[in-house]
């Protein structure tokens, strides 16, 4: 009960003209609807991210839960400060480094009994092909 929709903004025009039916795919925040109804897809959230691929491509929309996502830090932050990058003109430069990794903790799909279609945590929209 956690997935979300990640969207390229791209994909927007296209999400407001898909029906199923008389019934529409995807009900934007400003089509005076309130609560989860709106801005969602079968009831999931969909947020818009500039990290997904554009529109056409595979991964421009994907479903996922987050909870199923591990990830890890390794240290803390690293700071460090230097007069000497600009030396000429009396200013002092500043570093950050925090590192993290992060990967799914299904090592591969789950094949239901009853033989259907893969199960995942992820699922990305492959590219349409006319």
């Amino acid at each position: 009960n956690d997935y979300v929709w990640y969207a390229n903004p791209s994909i927007f025009p296209q999400l407001i003209n898909l029906t199923i039916g008389n019934f529409p795919l995807f009900v934007p925040m400003n089509a005076g609807f309130t609560g989860p109804t709106y801005n969602s897809i079968f009831g999931a959230p969909v947020i818009e991210t500039e990290y997904t691929a554009a529109l056409g491509t595979t991964g421009d929309l994907m479903l996922a839960s987050m909870s199923q996502y591990q990830t890890i830090n390794k240290g803390g932050v690293q700071s460090a400060s230097s007069i000497h990058v600009q030396f000429l003109t009396d200013e002092t430069t500043f570093r950050f480094v925090y590192r993290i990794d992060g990967q799914p903790l299904w090592n591969s799909p789950l094949t239901p009994k009853d033989g259907g279609g893969t199960l995942g945590p992820f699922v990305v929209l492959a590219t349409a092909s006319v």
